[in-house]
C-alpha cells in the first residue's frame, strides 16, 4: 500500500491501494485506489462482471433501486422528495401539458403511406 499520510486504510490483492497516499477509511480489493481517495470502496479492475452472493432472490421493502454509472459506480437516483425542497404545485401553468393528448396518424406519400405519432390538445 502506497499509503503515506492516511489513517484506517485496507490493502487486499497485488498492487491494492497503491495509489492511496493521503487518503483516509479506505478499502482497496484488488484495486490501486485513487489518490485522493476518502471513505471510498473500491473493487477489482477491469473484470466485465461481477457477482456477489446473496442478493438475487432476497426481498425488502423500502429500498432503492441501485444503478451503475459507466465507471462502476454504484448509486441511487435521487429523484425523491426526501432530497428536494420548496415544491410547490404549477397551478394553471400545467393544464396545457395535462390536456396533451397523443394520436397515431398515416400521411399519404403519394403511393406510400408513412405512419406518425403526435401530440396534440385534447379538444
Amino acid at each position: 500500500m502506497g499509503n503515506y499520510g492516511g489513517n484506517n486504510n485496507i490493502a487486499i490483492g497485488y498492487s491494492a491501494g497503491t495509489n492511496l497516499y493521503s487518503g483516509n477509511n479506505n478499502i482497496d480489493i484488488g484495486n490501486a485506489g485513487g489518490m485522493g481517495d476518502n471513505n471510498i470502496i473500491r473493487i477489482g479492475f477491469g473484470q466485465s462482471s461481477a457477482f456477489i452472493a446473496g442478493i438475487s432472490g432476497a426481498t425488502m421493502s423500502g429500498g432503492a433501486a441501485v444503478y451503475v454509472s459507466s465507471s462502476g459506480q454504484l448509486g441511487i437516483m435521487t429523484s425523491s422528495e426526501r432530497f428536494k425542497q420548496d415544491i410547490q404545485s404549477m397551478g394553471e401553468a400545467s393544464d396545457l401539458i395535462l390536456a396533451l393528448r397523443a394520436r397515431d396518424l398515416s400521411l399519404q406519400n403519394g403511393t406510400r403511406s408513412q405512419r406518425h405519432a403526435a401530440i396534440r390538445p385534447n379538444r
